[in-house]
């Protein structure tokens, strides 16, 4: 039971540090380059995620 609370705790301190990184970064990225570069991250995802699909290749 104390393992999905530790789990837990790590994800939202992740998080926490996330959100304080990407707020700092704002003040030198301006907000077009920052949509472009999100709308990049989804299409590199969503080819990597076809190609497993398609490919068949699971994780262990």
């Amino acid at each position: 039971m104390i393992g999905i609370y530790l789990f837990l705790f790590s994800f939202s301190f992740i998080v926490c540090i996330g959100i304080l990184v990407a707020s700092y970064l704002s003040n030198f990225i301006s907000g077009a380059k920052l949509q472009k570069g999100f709308g990049w991250f989804v299409v590199v995802m969503a080819v990597c995620s076809l190609y497993k699909e398609i490919t068949g290749c699971r994780d262990p």
